[in-house]
């Protein structure tokens, strides 16, 4: 016998995973008009990490890392308005990972395994 496939619960699983980024140091998003989605932030002084979970499991991790100091020149144009030119050098690093339907408190560990990929 095949036994149906569960989809996740974002719902039931949101204030678990938010608990979880908000005591690691990420700034959760709660943005009303994204419902279906958990996004959150963590500043790592001039590098970056985000987290963005969907409705359906779907765990976007994104970390960026500053390879060189940014680089910033003063400049007018031709109509006399001044710009600031800053030139950066990074590095991303994505993972992409499917949470699994049947055990949400296994995102403290997918959490602590993902900071520790770089």
């Amino acid at each position: 016998m095949v036994q149906a496939e569960r989809s996740f619960d974002l719902g039931g699983a949101r204030a678990h995973i938010e608990g979880v980024l908000e005591a690691a140091g990420f700034d959760v998003v709660r943005d009303p008009g994204e419902p279906n989605l958990i996004q959150a932030r963590r500043d790592l002084g001039a590098d970056s990490a985000s987290i963005v979970v969907d409705a359906g499991g779907q765990l976007r991790y994104s970390r960026t890392r500053r390879l060189a100091p940014a680089r910033s020149v003063r400049r007018k144009g031709a109509g006399g308005q001044s710009y600031t030119l800053t030139r950066t050098r990074d590095q991303t690093l994505a993972v992409l990972c499917r949470l699994a339907p049947e055990d949400p408190a296994g995102f403290a560990e997918i959490l602590a395994d993902l900071q520790q990929l770089w």
